[in-house]
């Protein structure tokens, strides 16, 4: 599934760890299916980091990264 900051869809996790995609509200045949990644990383959040996580979704209201 593709990154958006405005999603169509979310991703659940049940007790056993299993993941489901449920959407937020409707979509049609067509429709690209998107969630927000809201990344987390192993290293501290540099400049030379944020460049490798740089959204361009082109949602109104873009946060412009896909970190969390």
């Amino acid at each position: 599934m593709n990154h958006s900051c405005q999603p169509n869809c979310e991703a659940i996790e049940d007790e056993r760890g299993r993941v489901f995609i449920e959407t937020l509200r409707d979509v049609v045949p067509g429709d690209e299916r998107c969630i927000a990644y809201g990344l987390t990383i192993d290293v501290i959040k540099s400049p030379e980091i944020v460049p490798d996580y740089v959204c361009r979704c082109g949602a109104k209201k873009c946060t412009g990264s896909l970190l969390a």
